[in-house]
């Protein structure tokens, strides 16, 4: 009897701890950005060298998005950086891939990513089209070494609609971004 009792009260503390621990979604692969002691990670980015004015407009907008989430990094524009937007044919089904090299210490050196050529994007969700700025919030989550999440509503949902607008990073993206890049972060 007295079992019992231990192993409901046990039951009943997992619970509690359970429900009172937040659920989230997102998936952080330990990957990162050199981390600065007492400063912010500075990301570069070269924004499209093709120059086309609309599509550095979207990207820059999708940087900003992720600036705003209160993690301990900065993207910052650098032309002609080796971390770049770019154009490739890919596979129709992809929107854009983005690759990025890291070392034996989980430290990323360099990231690429490229918007699909075989694919129609817009500036604001139209129908059978891809909008370009979600498209590149969910890629510069990728940037930030985020995996797919699992939240229905997150950037860092796996796919996207045509003619969806998913612009806005949900509670999830900012937690997995707050992981990954922590106000005190470990220092080798």
């Amino acid at each position: 009897m007295r079992a019992k009792r231990l192993l409901g009260l046990l039951i009943a503390v997992l619970l509690i701890a359970f429900a009172a621990t937040p659920a989230s979604a997102y998936y952080y692969t330990g990957i990162h950005w050199p981390y600065v002691q007492h400063q912010k990670t500075l990301i570069y980015y070269n924004p499209y060298p093709q120059g086309q004015p609309a599509v550095v407009t979207e990207i820059n907008s999708a940087a900003n998005s992720w600036n705003g989430a209160g993690a301990n990094f900065q993207f910052v524009i650098q032309a002609g950086g080796p971390n770049s937007w770019g154009a490739a044919s890919l596979d129709p089904q992809t929107g854009a891939e983005t690759q990025y090299w890291y070392d034996i210490n989980n430290i990323v050196l360099q990231a690429i990513t490229n918007f699909n050529t075989n694919v129609t994007y817009s500036t604001n969700g139209a129908p059978n089209t891809l909008d370009i700025q979600s498209v590149a919030v969910h890629e510069f989550g990728h940037w930030l070494v985020l995996g797919h999440a699992s939240a229905t509503d997150a950037v860092m949902l796996p796919t996207i609609g045509l003619g969806v607008i998913r612009r806005q990073l949900t509670s999830d993206d900012v937690l997995g971004a707050k992981a990954a890049y922590p106000q005190n972060p470990p220092m080798p």
